[in-house]
């Protein structure tokens, strides 16, 4: 069983609520619990966000550990919608906390880490069976994670779906080559949407919260005369 050590606040920090069960706590949660060290002269206090390098596991629990919850954390290639979305629900809902000196921080490393950094004497009663309830199901806000999920789609479609699809498309069709390289963005969607809804295909989120579509299905949905259809 993981050490607990309920050690005293220092001068003016804020002390945890006392109906707070910690040691259940932390045995149910230990291996979501780090302490800070750096080889930088630096304190957490000091920092306006923590490098999650400078974040290493507990060996022993004190109130001034840090919770760094796995399901609102991620990054490049790990985590997806439902770690963004907690994430974002944390912030949103808990803003007043969101200042180093109420014991909360945002946490940044290589390749688009993230994840947040909570004091345990900083947590609430609140926070806490918000927490708990993710051991139930992994959400905090199912609509938050659609929201999230929609924000990927439309960043994949701008940054290189819609040129892969033209492109794909314009083979499909070489005869119409020109007509396609024309279309306008807007057009494109369309005829993307329209066959998305006829092959019954879907984004689909992927690690790291990236999107996925199948472009071949689409494309097998896709006549020469779907090219000048318009809703």
């Amino acid at each position: 069983m993981i050490t607990v050590n309920l050690a005293l606040p220092k001068k003016g920090m804020q002390i945890a609520p006392k109906s707070l069960q910690w040691e259940d706590f932390a045995n149910s949660h230990k291996t979501d619990i780090f302490v800070f060290d750096t080889w930088r002269d630096e304190i957490p206090e000091d920092l306006s966000s923590l490098d999650y390098g400078d974040l290493d596991p507990a060996q022993q629990i004190s109130l001034d550990c840090f919770y760094v919850p796995s399901l609102l954390a991620g990054s490049d290639y790990s985590g997806g919608s439902v770690t963004v979305a907690n994430k974002k629900y944390f912030l949103e809902i808990y803003g007043d906390h969101n200042e180093k000196e109420n014991g909360v921080w945002e946490v940044f490393g290589g390749h688009g880490t993230y994840a947040i950094a909570i004091r345990l004497r900083a947590l609430t009663d609140e926070m806490i069976d918000e927490f708990n309830a993710l051991d139930d199901y992994p959400c905090f806000n199912d609509e938050i994670v659609s929201e999230v999920e929609m924000e990927a789609e439309n960043e994949a479609w701008d940054s290189w779906a819609k040129h892969d699809f033209r492109r794909e498309l314009a083979k499909q069709f070489p005869q119409r080559e020109d007509e396609i390289y024309d279309f306008s963005d807007e057009q494109l969607f369309e005829i993307f949407h329209n066959a998305m809804e006829r092959t019954n295909t879907y984004w689909e989120n992927e690690t790291g919260n990236s999107a996925y579509v199948d472009f071949d299905r689409i494309l097998k949905g896709i006549s020469e005369q779907n090219l000048t259809e318009r809703n």
